[in-house]
């Protein structure tokens, strides 16, 4: 591979003219994040290990997943049996009411509705709860990042405890979410990346042919912007 390379452009007879520094990179890079109101259980790769598509990358803590499950049955059941309680209830209170007159049915019916009312809610609760099971039992049979391309890990990072969506300085001065743990570049053709400003933005044009001059030894290649 080339390292940190000159970009010189091929203008007629001022061929080494103009030189631009640049650095190698892959076509292709792609940003690897993970959930960050999860614990990490294990990083499975290191820094420029290659991996494939599908690979695991890491792997979450599943022992908190498990627990939010059990709460959340415990808590249907919870609602269930309140609910059984409150159309026992009701039922007494029906009877009740066909045996009372005046201001104390109005009182029956009152308690009925309460009821009735709180169970709603309880069902409500319990839709609720499923769809939460749900989605916790989906997270626990893929507690893990898998790789989206073939290709090299890069810029690998620890797992922060923070849960926010802020931005860091990443490598090379861009910024990056807090939930970007590595880079995976992909496999196949790499290219320069260089730099210009607007004093010599003149010289660069697309399709422009360049020269690609190795810093660490006499390799050169011809390429095009």
């Amino acid at each position: 591979r080339f390292a940190p390379s000159t970009m010189n452009t091929v203008d007629g007879a001022n061929l080494f003219a103009t030189n631009f520094a640049g650095v190698i990179v892959a076509q292709k890079t792609v940003d690897v994040k993970y959930d960050t109101t999860k614990q990490v259980e294990e990083i499975l790769v290191h820094e420029g290990d290659a991996v494939k598509k599908g690979d695991k990358l890491l792997t979450y803590n599943v022992e908190q997943i498990q627990l939010d499950i059990e709460s959340a049955e415990l808590e249907i059941e919870r609602l269930q049996n309140q609910i059984k309680t409150n159309e026992m209830e009701i039922g007494t209170l029906e009877q009740e009411r066909r045996n009372a007159n005046g201001d104390a049915q109005v009182s029956y019916t009152t308690k009925i509705l309460s009821l009735q009312s709180d169970n709603a809610r309880s069902e409500y609760d319990i839709k609720t709860k499923n769809v939460e099971i749900t989605k916790l039992k989906n997270s626990l049979n893929n507690a893990f990042v898998p790789a989206q391309i073939d290709g090299t890990v890069k810029d690998l990072k620890e797992p922060t405890a923070s849960s926010d969506n802020s931005m860091n300085m990443g490598y090379g001065g861009y910024d990056e979410s807090a939930d970007v743990i590595m880079k995976i570049a992909a496999e196949g053709d790499f290219r320069v990346k260089g730099t210009f400003n607007e004093q010599n933005a003149g010289s660069i044009l697309e399709g422009e042919k360049v020269y690609l001059r190795s810093r660490v030894d006499d390799n050169v290649r011809a390429g095009e912007i």
